[in-house]
């Protein structure tokens, strides 16, 4: 009875590897509820061990058929997240990989220690199963730490990365099969297997380390880029608020001079009793006076500027436009320029979108409805507009039309707004109800 629940252990353990690496750096991002996923593999679980009593009725279980047997019914543990990740085929190919290349390597610790640890005990598998998990427990946390990490930068476009990149832990893979037969005993003695084993895991480690950082970078490059290109938009806001300023201090100027002529003149009405006369010059006077365009949407100057300009374009091509601002001058840690980036590209987006509308879009009326709201220490900017309803995704990305002829990819803008919501602790949500997209941003303004 011992020796066999040892032997299911020694089954079920390599489960342990497979399953954290397959859901851990994804576990958000599943299309499946957690409960359908636990009687799964609970029950999957419950069918390999009732399955392995089968064999032993009918083979002698040595190492060969024990080998033999977690790999063909590990196969389902690795392939099944396709289906409950199922938007993100690439990303799941590369996990797939590198939990084909980490389970041999945990697992083969726990053999190497039975073959030469271990053989003359009463109970050589309880050393393998120990060593199994005391290897899982060494080499799994910081692999999970970098592979969370590596999946969480979906800042950028990386589609085509993902592609490619599931080769390099799949060829760690090759390399272990094809340095030895383990399917037989004497192929884990000797000090060769370990020192293999440790290498072929340090270099899965470290290449997971380095995509990681690759992709880290390439996130933040493309969200440095969209700060410059909105911190050149706001000089140009900043330019024409300057002209329209030299227009009105002209304009001023000019009032001034003619002041004491126009005195001059109400004060003879005044002398001669000419009030009718006094009033229509002084209307007339008055509509002669350009009053102040600008409009006041939030305390949050740089805030204000880019939401009047952007609001201002949707108005003069017949968008309905409502707006409910709360944020303040001072934005704590967030910058005025990450607002600006939020505010910018949410706005610019819903602005294009709008202008993609054709008549008979769902019936819907061009429409951009703005909001945002202090809570706490939490500003969150809430844009919803209209749109013709046509929506390009990828996994859980929504892709750019703006092709230019090229293959659709993640728009700059919403990665830039991503990023801005990540490094303020915050999140950033995009929602889609038939002919209406819904963008949510979230910042926290204290450390």
């Amino acid at each position: 009875m011992t020796e066999l629940l040892l032997e299911l252990a020694n089954v079920v353990i390599p489960y342990i590897g497979a399953f954290s690496i397959r859901f851990y750096p994804m576990w958000k991002t599943r299309d499946v509820k957690v409960r359908t996923i636990l009687i799964l593999y609970c029950s999957y679980t419950l069918f390999v061990c009732a399955g392995f009593l089968a064999v032993k009725n009918f083979w002698t279980v040595d190492l060969r058929v024990m080998q033999l047997y977690k790999l063909y019914t590990g196969l389902p543990l690795v392939f099944i997240p396709f289906w409950i990740f199922r938007k993100r085929v690439w990303q799941n190919a590369f996990l797939a990989a590198v939990s084909f290349m980490y389970g041999p390597i945990s697992v083969g610790f726990g053999i190497y220690a039975s073959v030469n640890w271990f053989a003359d005990t009463a109970y050589p598998l309880l050393g393998a199963n120990l060593v199994s998990l005391a290897a899982i427990g060494l080499t799994l946390p910081p692999l999970l730490f970098i592979l969370r990490r590596l999946h969480e930068n979906n800042n950028v476009d990386q589609t085509v990365t993902w592609r490619f990149i599931w080769i390099l832990p799949m060829s760690f893979f090759s390399l272990y099969m094809l340095t030895g037969n383990y399917l037989v005993p004497g192929a884990f003695k000797g000090n060769t297997f370990f020192i293999i084993r440790a290498l072929l895991y340090g270099a899965l480690l470290l290449t997971c380390y380095l995509l990681e950082t690759a992709m880290r970078q390439v996130s933040e490059n493309v969200t440095l880029k969209e700060n410059t290109r909105m911190t050149e938009r706001q000089l140009d806001l900043q330019r024409e608020q300057y002209d329209r300023f030299m227009e009105h201090v002209g304009t001023i100027k000019s009032i001034r001079h003619d002041m004491r002529h126009h005195l001059a003149v109400m004060k003879g009405y005044v002398n001669f009793g000419e009030v009718e006369k006094l009033g229509a010059y002084m209307d007339e006077l008055v509509s002669s006076i350009p009053a102040p365009d600008e409009r006041i949407l939030c305390e949050n100057f740089a805030v204000n500027a880019v939401a009047v300009h952007y609001l201002g374009i949707a108005e003069s091509d017949g968008t309905d436009v409502k707006t409910r601002l709360d944020i303040p001058a001072e934005t704590g840690r967030v910058p005025a320029m990450d607002m600006c980036i939020i505010m910018g590209n949410l706005l610019e987006n819903a602005v294009e979108a709008c202008r993609r509308m054709k008549s008979g879009d769902g019936n819907v009326k061009k429409f951009i409805r703005v909001r945002s709201r202090v809570d706490g220490d939490a500003l969150s900017v809430v844009v919803t507009n209209s749109f013709d309803g046509v929506s390009l995704e990828s996994g859980n990305v929504f892709l750019s039309r703006k092709t230019d002829g090229e293959k659709p990819r993640e728009g700059v803008g919403l990665s830039s707004v991503n990023g801005v919501c990540k490094k303020h602790e915050g999140l950033a949500q995009y929602e889609i109800s038939g002919n209406v997209w819904k963008s949510s941003a979230l910042v926290h303004m204290e450390a």
